[in-house]
């Protein structure tokens, strides 16, 4: 049986890890771009037959720490920590939130 533990609002352990402005900045200009074309390139390290990846696709959903994107009728969840960088085919929106 699974035993949960319940917590007052104003007492919630620090179970969380610590997200960064520069992760927050970088989701927020994901979400202003979203069903905008663009390649996600992408590292993992750990892995032996694919260490560098190279997506395209049209940015469909963005979440703390992934986006999916939709390529050429698939569906993919990407990582946002693996990501080294993301070119867009157009001109994309940053900060919009804060003009």
């Amino acid at each position: 049986m699974t035993e949960y533990q319940f917590f007052p609002s104003n007492e919630i352990p620090d179970m969380l890890p610590e997200v960064s402005l520069e992760v927050v900045d970088f989701v927020t200009m994901l979400k202003d771009n979203k069903n905008r074309n663009c390649v996600i390139y992408m590292s993992f390290p750990s892995a032996i037959e694919w260490r560098d990846k190279k997506h395209e696709g049209k940015i469909k959903e963005v979440g703390t720490n992934y986006v999916i994107i939709y390529s050429m009728a698939k569906w993919l969840a990407l990582p946002i920590k693996n990501i080294d960088y993301i070119e867009f085919s157009e001109p994309y929106n940053y900060l919009s939130n804060q003009l």
